[in-house]
Order: structure tokens, then sequence, then C-alpha cells
């Protein structure tokens, strides 16, 4: 084990095999560690961590933090910075974020809680789940499974192959998929949804004013609407019911 705690400086660690665990820093903060976990806590500084098919966990960052894994684990908490993270592989665990995440991975799934700032994904092959974000969210995946609850700055998704499930979003939505199932529950913003041999399943908010425009080519496209809704809804299946 390569342990520091409570260090006022910059600093480099460089490993192998060992686990590195770092508390209470005050600087900037570079680890490489090829197989060994590394654990971050208590950090005032930009942090940059990187290793491989172990866990990387980062509680308490005051910075800008850079965090990469290969097949292996992301886990951040509580970062005041922006969030960079590059885990092809690994799987991804995300809370309490103020400022914009970039997220990059395959095959492992992905969670991301209570964040401030938009979330930029770029993921394949993954199960994804978000909750609570206040910023844009902005998602490429492919063959996934995506689930989104209570966002409030709107949502796009590029996702050949891709389910999406949405429920409770602020903000206009941009959906594009193909092959899967499309739900969205409490419509209550403007929308544009395509999909091809799919399945598109739509139910309004009592809200709902702005425009929706549905496309379905060889898919289904099931809407229920509230009396109360005054969008003007155009939907399109060619063909299909």
């Amino acid at each position: 084990l390569h342990r520091l705690i409570r260090r006022q400086r910059q600093m480099c660690i460089r490993d192998s095999y060992r686990p590195v665990e770092v508390k209470s820093i005050q600087g900037n903060l570079e680890i490489k560690n090829r197989r060994g976990s590394i654990r971050l806590e208590d950090i005032t500084g930009k942090t940059k961590a990187a290793t491989d098919y172990e866990t990387i966990t980062a509680n308490g960052i005051d910075g800008d933090a850079d965090l990469r894994n290969h097949f292996g684990t992301i886990r951040a908490e509580d970062i005041k910075g922006t969030l960079q993270i590059e885990g092809p592989g690994s799987r991804i665990d995300i809370r309490r974020v103020t400022k914009p995440v970039t997220i990059k991975n395959s095959h492992k799934a992905v969670s991301v809680k209570e964040l401030e700032g938009q979330l930029s994904l770029e993921t394949s092959y993954s199960k994804v789940t978000l909750e609570r974000i206040r910023g844009r969210v902005v998602l490429q995946a492919g063959n996934s499974d995506i689930s989104a609850t209570e966002l409030h700055g709107g949502f796009k998704l590029d996702g050949l192959g891709s389910s999406v499930s949405l429920n409770r979003i602020e903000g206009p939505i941009v959906v594009t998929t193909t092959l899967r199932l499309v739900r969205i529950n409490r419509l209550s913003g403007p929308a544009e949804v395509r999909n091809e041999y799919g399945k598109i399943l739509l139910e309004s908010d009592s809200t709902l004013k702005e425009p929706v425009s549905i496309v379905n080519a060889y898919g289904e496209i099931d809407l229920v609407l509230s009396a109360s809704a005054g969008a003007q809804i155009s939907a399109k299946a060619s063909p299909g019911t």
C-alpha cells in the first residue's frame, strides 16, 4: 500500500501493482498505476488518476478531475469541478458533481446522479442510469439500455440500436434510435423522436404546450395525450400503426 496523508504541494505518484491511497492534499495531483487500486479523498487542486483492471475511488475533490481506467471500476462523489472519465470496459458510478461531466466507456454499466452541469456521454453495449441532472444531457449510445429520470436541462440521444425510457424531463427532447423501444412518460416540453423497426410509447403531461414530432419507420406509435394538453403533435409511421 502506497499511502500519503496531509501534504501541501504538487505531487506525481507512479506505481505498478500496489494500491495507492491519498488523503487531504492541497495542490495538483497525478497518479499513474498499472494494476493497483487508487483511492482519493479530500483533494484540493487538479487531479489526474489512471490504472487498469482495478478500482478508482474519488471522494471530495475540490478542482477538476481526470480519471482513466481499463476493465475496472470508477467511482466519484462530491466533485467541485469538471469531471472527465475514460473507462473502456469499466463500470462507472458518479454522484454529486457541480460542473460539466464527460464520460467515454463501453460494455459496462454507467450510473450518473445529482449533477449540476452538462453531461456528455459516449458509450456502447452498456446500461445507463441517469437521475436528477440539472444540465443538458447529450448521449451517443449504441446498443445500450438507457433510463433517465428528473432531467432539467433537456435530453439528446443518438442511439442506434438503443432502448430509452424517459420520465419527468424538462427541456427539449431529441431521440434518434433503431430497433428498440422508446418510452417517454409525462412529456412536458418540445420533442423530436425518430425510430426505425422499433416502437414508440409517449404519454404527455397536462402542461404540454410545445410541438412534438414523431417518426417511426416500420414500427408502432402509441400516444396517450392529456385532455388539457395543447401541443401540436405530428406522428408518422411508414408503414406501421
